[in-house]
Parts: structure tokens; sequence; C-alpha cells
């Protein structure tokens, strides 16, 4: 007969290793703000037009009009605005707990056409994994504020605050170590497209003023309208 002690050794064992494994949870994201014309197309392929509080769950893609504007919370103080004739799906929304606690908040869209606005709380850097992928790549942010687009076979990124990591090769899931080499890291105040060549670099002068102010004024009025409308924390001081 084994010993109660060395029974109760081994459950307690058990029961530390049980709670040290990660634990990855599906979680949805919230509509926070509508205008315009934008419907969400559910993974069962029903499509049913976007509200206000709204949850969706992962693989919901979402369809703006010309008139269109969607903002979405993937989670707490992480705001995307989806911006005009634009079409994005959500890939993937987590949270990543070890041990009772949140190692990671995990957001995966799919920019398959259009621009993106993300503000990301910089206060939650520790355990962002925010990532938007495009045909031409993959772009994973922690703490920053940045807006993409991909119209045509053309992408282009600017990063307002903080930092882009950027992954030119197309590339599903999330971004592994062996990878780390080809990655471009885009910084405050830098504007780079592919201009459809699939090699990304800073614009050209012409197309980067023109490009980088257009992107820059979607990000600022993105801004703006969430501190307007209380959304994802964000505050008047951010705006301003």
């Amino acid at each position: 007969m084994i010993p109660r002690k060395l029974v109760l050794l081994l459950a307690s064992l058990m029961l530390a290793v049980t709670t040290a494994v990660a634990q990855t949870v599906q979680t949805t994201a919230t509509v926070a703000r509508v205008t315009g014309t934008a419907t969400v197309t559910l993974a069962d392929g029903s499509t049913q037009p976007l509200t206000a509080g709204m949850k969706l769950p992962q693989g919901a893609t979402i369809t703006t009009g010309a008139d269109g504007d969607v903002f979405i919370e993937s989670h707490a103080g992480y705001v995307t605005s989806i911006k005009a004739d634009s079409v994005v799906t959500l890939d993937e929304v987590s949270v990543v707990t070890e041990n009772g606690q949140v190692t990671e908040e995990r957001t995966m869209l799919d920019l398959k056409s259009g621009n993106l606005v993300a503000k990301l709380d910089p206060k939650k850097k520790a355990i962002n994994n925010y990532q938007v992928r495009t045909p031409k790549g993959v772009a994973a942010a922690r703490g920053t504020l940045f807006t993409m687009s991909f119209r045509g076979q053309t992408f282009q990124i600017a990063v307002v605050d903080g930092q882009v990591a950027i992954n030119p090769v197309q590339s599903f899931g999330y971004l592994r170590i062996a990878e780390i080499n080809r990655i471009t890291t885009a910084t405050a105040g830098s504007f780079l497209t592919d201009g459809g060549t699939g090699a990304i670099a800073p614009g050209i002068a012409g197309q980067r003023e023109a490009s980088a102010r257009e992107l820059l004024a979607a990000a600022v009025a993105t801004v703006a309208l969430a501190a307007q409308n209380g959304i994802g924390g964000t505050t008047a001081a951010e705006a301003a």
C-alpha cells in the first residue's frame, strides 16, 4: 500500500504541473462604435448589419462601405478602427493564462483590403500580442499607435508612436523566432511601403508625403473620436 503522505505529495505535484501549463481561451471583440454602412459575416456564412455593443467571435469578417467606420475593442485598451471600403477578418481573439495570471492577450486580424488604425494601451505592453496580416506579410505591435493599408497590391504603414515589426513574407499564425532575421522594424515617425513590389522600404518622396499625410490623418481622427466617445480608455490628452 502506498503511504498516505506519498499519495498527497504526488497529488500536489500533479496539481502544480497542471496549473503551470499555459491555457489559451478564445474570447470575443466588442463593437464600440459604428458609423455609415458596415456588416459582419460570421463563420457560418450569415451576414447582418453591425451595431454598437455586438460581440464578434473569431472568424467574423467586417466589411465597411464607402461611408463606413467601425471601432472594435478586441481586449480592454485595444482599439481598432476599420475605415471605409475595408474588409477585415478576426482570425484570433484570445487570452493566455498561466497560474491564474494573464500572460498574453492575442489579437490577429486579417486585413484583406482597405485601411485600419490600431491604438494599443502602452500600459499593457508586456502582454500585448497584436498582429495584422495582409497578403504581403504580418505586422506585429505592442503598446503602439499605427495605421496601415492594403489596397490593390500596395502595402503601407505609418507608425505614430511605439514600433511595429513587419515580416514581409506571407506568414500564417504568430511569428516564430526563426523568422526574426526577416523582420523590418518601423519606429515612431516611420512611413513604409512596398509600392506593389513586395520589398518594404521608405516611400519615395511624392508618394511618401501624400500617403503619409493620409494615414496619419486617419490615426489622428481615430484617437480624437475614441477620446470623444470614451473608447478603449482613450484620454483627451492623447487626442491633443
